[in-house]
């Protein structure tokens, strides 16, 4: 299940918010399997992308709003999809940088 399913599944009812569970904040709080992990996996981004970078930055505050969610339902699951989006959209951004970057080369050796 990736996090922005889990995201949803938190963000599920009406008036009250089921919130994470307790498995979703274990998840949040391991660099393999948290959002910026995921990235990661995604092969999107790679470990050498992370460190001391805006993607450790906001792999922290997501695993605190995962936390809040826990416990508070809406007010955490909120800015944990809002760090989730932005997350990605870096993540998405350094991987198109790179994929373009490719091509170019490409093109320059091709007609060299």
């Amino acid at each position: 299940m990736t996090w922005t399913e889990r995201i949803e599944r938190a963000n599920e009812g009406r008036y009250w918010k089921r919130g994470f569970t307790r498995e979703e904040e274990g998840l949040a709080r391991s660099w393999g399997t948290c959002a910026v992990g995921e990235q990661c996996r995604l092969g999107r981004i790679t470990v050498a992308d992370v460190a001391g970078t805006e993607f450790g930055r906001l792999g922290c505050e997501f695993f605190r709003a995962v936390v809040i969610g826990r416990l508070l339902g809406r007010f955490g699951v909120r800015r944990a999809a809002r760090l989730h989006a932005r997350i990605e959209d870096l993540a998405l951004t350094l991987d198109f940088a790179r994929a373009t970057a490719r091509v170019k080369d490409v093109e320059e050796t091709v007609h060299a």
